[in-house]
């Protein structure tokens, strides 16, 4: 029987490669590859950066609000060749907004910043456990607070009321780290509900094809019977702040005024657009 030309020249050569092949162990997806405690090192830092480009959202979306759907600077320009302009204004300010909304919800990565990166950094039943007794052991460790009696009190009486406290915050503790992972939970569900709606991916086919790329009519679409419609951006940036929040509960502990912010983006976008005037040359 023949044997090959690099069998012959180096004998013994591919059953070394076999061996030390099988040797080897089988490369670990991400996050998967990742320790608990890193995945959930990496999951705040994600998230804490997350909100603000979802402040940043929030903020061009009201701008955009008050500036397309708002007819005090539209009534200003009259059909003339200056309403070109203003209409492309108005178009890259909507693209803009569905860019970075889209962003939102890139593919999970661990270079991206986003909703689906998070939840599967969590997704996890082990750093789901560390972190909700993360929440519990914050509640735990708190010092106990007992306001003194003006009349003063014994050391029994005052031992018994920080005991009393303590156990407060120990039932407190338990009753928030069953609310993590509820949060956790919720926000995961969620999120994949939304990566399979055909309402999101019409979106991110208009996106594709209109602005990030120009894309042909042959190309595949992730919604090939649904097209993008005005009123999709508000629901998805909608959903993006319930999901975010509850990451946001979930893994950092921290709670944010999102409607707070959502009414000061739209009083600073209404102060400017509405105090602007236009004076149209031709």
């Amino acid at each position: 029987m023949l044997r090959s030309k690099s069998a012959l020249a180096f004998p013994g050569r591919e059953d070394e490669k076999e061996k030390s092949m099988k040797g080897k162990p089988d490369k670990q997806r991400w996050p998967e590859m990742l320790s608990p405690e890193d995945r959930i090192a990496e999951a705040k830092e994600k998230t804490r950066k997350i909100v603000d480009h979802l402040l940043h959202v929030i903020a061009v979306h009201e701008s955009n609000r008050a500036l397309l759907f708002s007819d005090t600077l539209a009534k200003q320009v009259p059909p003339s060749h200056a309403a070109h302009t203003f209409n492309l204004l108005c178009d890259n300010q909507y693209r803009y907004e569905l860019v970075r909304l889209c962003a939102l919800w890139d593919p999970s990565k661990p270079d991206r910043e986003s909703i689906p990166t998070i939840a599967a950094l969590v997704d996890s039943d082990a750093v789901r456990t560390l972190l909700a007794e993360e929440t519990q052991r914050h509640w735990v460790q708190l010092p106990a607070r007992v306001i003194p009696s003006d009349e003063g009190s014994d050391d029994e009486v005052q031992k018994l009321a920080e005991s009393i406290a303590h156990a407060q915050s120990a039932a407190f503790g338990v009753k928030q780290a069953q609310k993590a992972l509820h949060w956790l939970k919720s926000a995961k569900r969620m999120e994949t509900r939304v990566r399979r709606c055909d309402r999101y991916l019409a979106l991110v086919d208009s996106r594709d094809r209109y602005i990030a790329h120009n894309l042909s009519f042959a190309a595949a679409r992730k919604a090939p019977l649904t097209t993008a419609k005005y009123g999709d951006d508000s629901w998805l940036l909608a959903l993006s702040i319930r999901i975010i929040d509850r990451l946001n509960l979930g893994i950092c502990g921290a709670n944010f005024d999102w409607n707070g912010s959502q009414k000061i983006a739209e009083k600073r976008a209404l102060n400017f657009w509405n105090g602007v005037s236009l004076k149209v040359l031709g």
